[in-house]
């Protein structure tokens, strides 16, 4: 209760007198700390700190381990999902069912309870595709001016995506379409040589529920977006020069059928 260590409201919390920290670390990598408490007043001896201590370096050496696996585990699941993603792309030029397989994906890597593909359009960001949400009419008709939304504006100025451990705490977020339950919030920059062509969001109604780790795995994910975005502005170009080359033929030919041609021509 009298250590500066600790905060007064959470020692007059909790019944603990005595308190050992011990720091998890393993190579160079700050994992935690374990902590042994006691209710009553307690010295500790030599023979205890010498004991905790290489307890401490056996909890951080596993939990090393199992980071590290689970690490392992995510590379794995990332390859497979974006060498699914790949072979979708090179098979379809729907964009509509293209996003939505993105974001289905994106939701199994990183956990989260809506998500959203915004386009830059103008002066304005619209939503192209999304998942999760309690209105999701509400969402597909949204329009966002690039000057009122401060996130985008950053994520712009940039180029790189943004972590907010929760928009309850930052003015800059601002919630639409029943979207209270955000408190998580990852942006990540849908960028096609270069060029910023929108933003990927992610939603938790967890506050911290996003890294910088989940910010690399939904980079990756974006890249495809921007891909599947870039073949199908492309595909639905080559179309529209199809019909107008289809639409002149026809001209040309009913205007052939009504002239009377010369027979010495």
């Amino acid at each position: 209760a009298h250590s500066p260590h600790v905060s007064q409201r959470l020692a007059a919390a909790l019944p603990i007198r005595s308190l050992l920290g011990l720091p998890l670390i393993a190579g160079n990598q700050k994992l935690g700390a374990a902590i042994i408490a006691f209710n009553q007043f307690h010295s500790f001896s030599h023979k205890e700190l010498v004991l905790a201590e290489y307890a401490a370096g056996q909890i951080a050496q596993a939990v090393a381990r199992v980071q590290l696996a689970e690490a392992e585990r995510s590379q794995r699941r990332l390859a497979e999902t974006l060498l699914d993603l790949s072979r979708t792309l090179n098979a379809s030029f729907d964009l509509t069912e293209i996003l939505e397989l993105i974001l289905e994906e994106l939701a199994r890597l990183i956990p989260c309870d809506s998500s959203a593909v915004m386009l830059l359009e103008g002066d304005q960001l619209r939503v192209a595709a999304g998942r999760g949400f309690p209105d999701p009419e509400a969402i597909a008709r949204l329009r966002v001016r690039i000057e009122d939304d401060r996130l985008f504006s950053e994520i712009q100025r940039t180029g790189r995506p943004l972590v907010l451990a929760d928009v309850r705490t930052d003015p800059r977020f601002l919630g639409f379409a029943e979207t209270g339950y955000v408190r998580g919030w990852l942006g990540e920059p849908l960028l096609y040589r270069a060029n910023l062509i929108g933003m990927l969001t992610i939603d938790s109604h967890t506050p911290g529920a996003y890294t910088i780790a989940d910010a690399d795995i939904a980079l990756a994910l974006a890249g495809h977006v921007a891909i599947a975005l870039e073949n199908a502005r492309l595909y639905a170009a080559e179309k529209e020069r199809a019909r107008e080359l289809r639409a002149l033929l026809q001209s040309n030919a009913a205007l052939l059928s009504t002239l009377e041609l010369d027979p010495l021509l």
